[in-house]
């Protein structure tokens, strides 16, 4: 699944095949740009936000009309077993709660 931080890159990658794009970074495009890509590209195209996702931000991005598919996010060696059974819990936690 090819990136894309610009509607210019996603069209180009749709035009090579592309049936979905990962929105990168996505704590970068703001609500309204990704609204003004749905305004001009087919619904059926998963918009996949990656980069800068929190158990926070995952209701916005929601909202924004982002399929989500939840990840730990990156790993950090300096994590321990804990704290990154935590991180999971937390993601799997705001996964659970967004609206279906």
């Amino acid at each position: 699944m090819p990136g894309a931080a610009t509607p210019t890159e996603a069209f180009a990658a749709l035009d090579a095949g592309a049936d979905a794009i990962k929105l990168f970074p996505a704590e970068i495009l703001p609500p309204p740009a990704v609204k003004a890509w749905r305004a001009v590209d087919a619904r059926s195209i998963g918009l996949y936000p990656v980069g800068g996702i929190t158990p926070q931000r995952m209701r916005l991005l929601a909202r924004r009309g982002e399929r989500l598919r939840p990840r730990l996010g990156a790993f950090h060696a300096r994590l321990s077993l804990a704290e990154l059974a935590a991180n999971a819990d937390s993601f799997v936690g705001a996964f659970a709660a967004l609206p279906r």
